[in-house]
């Protein structure tokens, strides 16, 4: 990364948030879905059916439960950036 570019970003205290597009918990049936599902969470669905269902996610969310990296997301999302994920 270019040093001026990383001054920049420290400088603004730039941070990348632990959300479900980079947990392995977390599917996305296209890579530029918004919504997808929990591998982890489910959740007895009331209005269609009274069946148990994988949670729907945005890819943005976070979540109060442990967050698991998808490291190969992670290198392949963030690269040179992952030294600004929120730790």
């Amino acid at each position: 990364m270019d040093k001026n570019k990383l001054i920049q970003l420290k400088d603004c205290g730039y941070k990348i948030q632990k959300c479900c597009d980079l947990c392995k918990n977390s599917r996305f049936e296209l890579y530029h879905a918004y919504f997808g599902t929990c591998n982890k969470k489910q959740y007895k669905h009331l209005k269609h059916s009274d069946k148990n269902r994988q949670l729907s996610i945005n890819r943005y969310g976070v979540c109060k439960d442990e967050f698991e990296l998808d490291e190969r997301k992670a290198d392949w999302m963030l690269s040179n950036y992952l030294e600004f994920m929120d730790k």
